[in-house]
């Protein structure tokens, strides 16, 4: 085994355990750069000294918008299969209002929910840095490739 491969298999290592580390450090919680330290999706809550999701019906930065009209639930991930002004934050679809009984219609939504043009997946940070890294890692590979193709002509 030459230089060539040694440092290769190290950076490949490197690369690995950086990588396994920020994906399961990552709580999603907790960003850098913000003023509370919370992730959008998450809100400060002083009780508890920590981040904690947005209440259901809400989202983004420090949980400060509303579901938009025909969303609701957890994250506002999920879309209403009703007349947009018939869809609660918190329940989605509500029927037969007069006998206060709530039959809620489930259904996933395709796309996420964009505040302008930004996904606002607690996911969505976590996935951008796994498909960097894989992106790193390929190009780690074609450069020993290369490294063994000229080792190979060289000779």
């Amino acid at each position: 085994m030459n230089n060539h491969e040694i440092y290769a298999q190290a950076l490949f290592v490197v690369i690995l355990l950086y990588s396994v580390h920020i994906i399961c450090s990552d709580d999603g919680k907790h960003c850098e750069g913000r003023k509370d330290g919370c992730c959008e999706g998450y809100m400060f809550n002083d009780t508890l000294g920590e981040c904690t999701e947005c209440k259901t019906g809400y989202f983004g930065e420090n949980c400060s918008m509303p579901c938009p009209p025909g969303y609701y639930g957890q994250g506002c991930k999920l879309s209403c299969n009703c007349l947009t002004d018939e869809c609660d934050l918190v329940l989605g679809c509500e029927r037969d209002k007069a006998t206060n009984a709530a039959t809620v219609y489930r259904t996933s939504v395709q796309a996420p929910v964009r505040e302008k043009g930004r996904e606002m997946s607690p996911y969505s940070l976590m996935a951008k840095v796994l498909i960097g890294h894989v992106i790193l890692l390929c190009f780690v590979i074609m450069a020993h490739a290369a490294l063994c193709i000229i080792k190979r002509h060289s000779k």
